[in-house]
Formats: C-alpha cells, structure tokens, sequence
C-alpha cells in the first residue's frame, strides 16, 4: 500500500497494469469509459475502502485525477508512486544490460 502510505493530494502516482475506468461514481459502461494504460502518470487525490469487498488487499482504492482533470478510483494495486516507478525502470534497465 505505497501509494496510501505515502502519496498526498496532488503528488503524481503511475499505473503498473492497463485498466479501463469510468469516472468516479459512475457506473461502468465500456462507452464512457477511459483506457489507463502502463506508465500513465495521474494525480493521486485520496484513498478510501471499499467496504462491499470481502478480500482485504483489493478492498482499498486510490480516488486520482487525469490531465483532463477528471476524477476516477482504482483498486490501490494499479499504482506506484513515482520514487518507485523510478526504482523500477532502474531495475530494468540494469537487467537489459
């Protein structure tokens, strides 16, 4: 839980795994939905459970901005936040090597 531990309103938080979301509090619908796709960077906004979840690790979710200035929530294991993001790419890069 990175992102909820450390994040603050505003800081820039990136998607680990591709997903399609509707905006927050909308429900699904493929048609006014959005593509996030790995490396896209949002803005982290808040966090909150999901109390209808039973399985804990996927009960918490991450509420975030777009460049739009939309607002969206994902479960919390979609993000890293960008000191880890960084982590990673460093991680790979030296493997590649």
């Amino acid at each position: 839980m990175g992102v909820i531990i450390e994040s603050q309103p505003g800081d820039s938080i990136v998607f680990i795994s591709n997903a399609v979301i509707c905006e927050d509090g909308k429900p699904f619908n493929w048609e006014s939905s959005k593509e996030f796709k790995i490396g896209d960077i949002v803005s982290y906004v808040d966090f909150f459970k999901n109390e209808k979840q039973s399985q804990e690790y996927i009960s918490w979710f991450i509420k975030f901005k777009d460049r739009d200035g939309k607002i969206y929530s994902a479960v919390q294991t979609y993000f890293v936040t960008m000191e880890e993001w960084e982590q990673l790419e460093k991680h790979f890069e030296n493997r590649l090597k």
